[in-house]
C-alpha cells in the first residue's frame, strides 16, 4: 500500500511539474536556434522591447494596404548573435522556408506583431509575421518573396552555410 501511495505521489508530482513547464513555454512566441552564440526564446513582451518599425504595404493575402509594426528581423538575429546568413523560417502549421538573409537584409523585414493597430492573433496570421515592404521595392514582386513572408512564425534556425 505504501509503495502504491509513493508511486502515485511521484506520478502526481511529475504531472504537475510538467504542466508548469509547458505553461511557462506558452509565453514564448519565437525561438532563434542553430548557429548562434546566444540561442534565445522571446516572449511578445521581449519582441516589443526592441526598436519598432512600421511598414505599410499590400500583401497577396490582404485586400488593401495594412500597416504592420514590429522589430527588424536583423535586430533579433543580432541579439542572438547569429553566425550564419542562411535562415530556415518555421511556422506553427509546419510550413518552412530557407533563405539567404543577405538577399532581403537591405529591405529591413520586420517581425510584425501588430496589424493596423491591433495585436495579431494566431487566427490573424500572428503572433508574428515576417513582413517585407513589397509596395516600396519592385525587386520584391517575384513569388519567392511571398514565400519568405511566413506568418505564425515560431522559429528562426540560423545556418552557417547553404543547405
Amino acid at each position: 500500500m505504501r509503495t502504491r501511495l509513493k508511486n502515485f505521489s511521484v506520478l502526481i508530482f511529475l504531472l504537475v511539474f510538467s504542466g508548469l513547464t509547458s505553461a511557462q513555454g506558452k509565453n514564448t512566441v519565437l525561438s532563434v536556434t542553430g548557429d548562434v552564440e546566444n540561442p534565445a526564446s522571446y516572449t511578445l513582451e521581449n519582441i516589443k522591447s526592441f526598436p519598432q518599425l512600421l511598414i505599410t504595404t499590400n500583401t497577396p493575402w490582404t485586400n488593401e494596404a495594412h500597416t504592420y509594426k514590429g522589430p527588424k528581423l536583423e535586430d533579433i538575429l543580432n541579439d542572438a548573435k547569429a553566425k550564419g546568413s542562411w535562415l530556415t523560417l518555421k511556422a506553427l502549421d509546419k510550413y518552412e522556408v530557407t533563405l539567404d538573409f543577405e538577399r532581403i537584409r537591405q529591405f529591413a523585414p520586420i517581425l510584425a506583431w501588430e496589424d493596423n493597430g491591433k495585436k495579431m492573433s494566431v487566427r490573424g496570421k500572428g503572433p508574428l509575421w515576417l513582413i517585407l515592404p513589397k509596395d516600396h521595392h519592385e525587386e520584391l514582386q517575384p513569388q519567392i518573396f511571398n514565400d519568405y513572408m511566413v506568418w505564425q512564425l515560431i522559429n528562426v534556425e540560423v545556418l552557417s552555410k547553404e543547405p
